[in-house]
């Protein structure tokens, strides 16, 4: 985290990475330790991209775009690698939750300093044609909008887990407020959805119908403070002019199914697909060198399946659907309290994925997704 808020001076500066030379040491020294360790299958998912790769190589001539390629299939290897790391970890040493729990708080701190520095007017601005939100140093501003949302999802799992209802109201109110200082449609969004759906899950849990009075009581507080406090910073902010009143059911529809820079480029793209279908890229995809022809259309399926075809496309979203499975079979055998909650979890990220992007091949937020995804392999002990 400290080494990606450096990564966003360093790039926006001097146009160097050292973000990329940090995340590649990383994957190196994890692909070695599980490689150690016996656990094959990342290196299967490798071997996938490293053919689909060579495929754009043999058939295309554009290198810019086939180094995209690598760069785009490791930030998802980033996620594969930890998400098997902190898996291994904690099926060795269950204590190893306590080491994963220090990773998102300390994470959380890092990202909370960044946005208040930002909110001061150090860092950079969410939206710079507008002047209005912050990322404070960090480099993508939709990265920042998932790793808020992840790191949200665990410290507000973890305080219904630990029923520490008091806490967890407080990190509400916190969450709502990072949302409204990042901006962005997916942060305001989806931290309210956060703080609505995980008190449910909780309740519907534990089954308690006085609970469930509770969360509506406390759902109504959040959902009518939530709402007035957004539209005063946007209108602090200037963020009104690009939104406008969110209280208002039609403007609210439009902020959440309406972007019109995203659906031109979208339509861009898939119809150049379709005046020249080639059934080469359509199973392994055109390289980034398409991207570049026809604009990132930001929206995670539609640029796999441009970049790395269906084949990538399949290997992605059945990576997080089988993560998905296997958290179900942990919640209908009640191996680990965390597993209702990630199930929540990963459909919310799968939603921003298909809708937002930035999920699948994110280098901010990939090593703190993968933890995530892998907490329903630790013991309820030790939670």
């Amino acid at each position: 985290m400290i080494i990606d808020s450096i990564n966003g001076v360093t790039v926006r500066n001097y146009d160097f990475s050292i973000s990329q030379i940090y995340k590649s040491i990383y994957l190196f020294l994890v692909y070695y330790w599980l490689i150690r360790n016996k656990e094959y299958k990342p290196i299967y998912i490798l071997l996938v991209f490293l053919v689909l790769i060579f495929i754009h190589l043999f058939n295309y001539d554009n290198v810019s775009g086939i180094a995209r390629d690598v760069i785009l299939a490791s930030k998802f290897l980033v996620i594969v690698v930890s998400y098997y790391f902190f898996k291994k970890q904690l099926c060795i040493n269950p204590t190893s939750f306590i080491k994963i729990m220090r990773l998102f708080i300390f994470s959380f701190f890092v990202l909370l300093s960044n946005l208040l520095f930002g909110y001061f007017g150090f860092g950079y601005e969410q939206y710079s044609s507008f002047e209005i939100g912050t990322r404070g140093w960090f480099y993508s501003g939709n990265e920042v909008n998932l790793l808020f949302i992840v790191l949200s999802l665990f410290l507000l799992s973890y305080l219904q887990i630990k029923r520490k209802q008091i806490y967890a109201v407080i990190l509400s109110l916190l969450i709502i407020f990072i949302g409204i200082v990042l901006i962005s449609k997916t942060a305001i969004i989806g931290s309210i959805i956060i703080i609505i759906g995980l008190p449910i899950i909780n309740v519907v849990i534990n089954r308690k119908i006085f609970s469930i009075y509770q969360i509506i009581i406390l759902g109504i507080i959040l959902i009518l403070f939530s709402s007035l406090l957004i539209n005063f910073f946007l209108y602090e902010s200037k963020a009104i002019l690009r939104y406008g009143n969110i209280t208002e059911s039609k403007e609210l529809i439009s902020i959440i199914t309406h972007d019109s820079g995203r659906s031109i480029r979208k339509n861009n793209v898939m119809e150049s697909y379709y005046d020249d279908p080639k059934i080469n890229e359509i199973l392994f995809g055109a390289s980034y060198s398409r991207i570049a022809m026809d604009g990132s259309t930001e929206i995670d399926y539609i640029d796999i399946f441009v970049v790395f075809g269906l084949v990538g496309l399949i290997l992605m979203y059945g990576f997080l659907i089988i993560i998905l499975i296997h958290n179900i079979k942990h919640k209908l055998l009640r191996k680990n309290s965390f597993a209702n909650y990630n199930i929540f979890g990963i459909v919310l990220i799968l939603l921003i994925s298909v809708t937002a992007g930035h999920v699948m091949m994110s280098g901010l937020a990939s090593i703190i997704l993968g933890a995530y995804l892998a907490l329903p392999y630790s013991e309820n002990r030790y939670i």
